[in-house]
């Protein structure tokens, strides 16, 4: 999934959820829930790029590279994954 430069939001209180089975590149773009936020994939490159959740977010990666981005929850932050 292809999000460079991009943005995805949701606007809701339910929960936004960003399944990529391969690649998520997120390179200085936003990925932005007002409620919960799941994010999966199997590389998540964020760099210079922003994933905030208004309440809980959490990300199941096997590799992340956040090299100067945000990831940021207004209450719980959970993350897993392989190479982080």
């Amino acid at each position: 999934l292809d999000n460079r430069a991009g943005s995805l939001a949701q606007t809701g209180t339910g929960l936004m959820t960003v399944n990529a089975t391969g690649q998520l590149d997120n390179t200085g773009g936003k990925i932005e829930g007002n409620g919960d936020a799941l994010v999966k994939a199997s590389t998540l490159l964020n760099n210079t790029g922003r994933i905030v959740a208004a309440q809980d977010a959490t990300l199941n990666v096997g590799s992340l590279d956040n090299t100067e981005g945000t990831v940021a929850a207004g209450r719980n932050l959970a993350l897993s994954g392989g190479d982080i």
